[in-house]
């Protein structure tokens, strides 16, 4: 691969775009959720005007029912946000590492026979002497 960073970020592009859709789903979600917490100072503003004044139990547990299921849904929708994230950038991982494979595969066996294994698993760049100056 070219160490140039637009030709690693075109890559990079190529390789999520099949993946696009299930980021926004992903952000989607997240967006929702956070946009749940500006129901909360709603709800105290209609508790404190409306309902302790009239002293009305009625309206008091429907409050209170309210923050709960706000709680509830804006947990909800994080979790299931994390859950789409964590997807998808497994799903990311497994197709880069596929295609590794895949052109590990492809490479002559007289490549394989007379490359070391760690010119193989680590480009040249970054060898080990590199990592432990890090």
């Amino acid at each position: 691969m070219a160490t140039n960073p637009k030709t690693q970020f075109r890559w990079f592009a190529r390789q999520l775009r099949p993946l696009l859709g299930a980021h926004a789903v992903s952000m989607t979600l997240i967006v929702l959720s956070s946009l749940m917490y500006l129901l909360d100072p709603l709800l105290i503003k209609w508790l404190i005007d409306r309902i302790l004044p009239k002293k009305d139990f009625h309206l008091l547990f429907l409050a209170v029912a309210g923050f709960f299921g706000i709680y509830v849904c804006r947990l909800g929708l994080s979790a299931f946000a994390g859950l789409v994230s964590f997807r998808t950038v497994q799903s990311l991982v497994f197709r880069i590492r596929l295609g590794i494979l895949e052109q590990m595969n492809r490479l002559s066996a007289d490549f394989h026979e007379t490359t070391r294994t760690s010119t193989k698993q680590r480009p040249p760049e970054r060898s080990s002497t590199a990592w432990n100056r890090m």
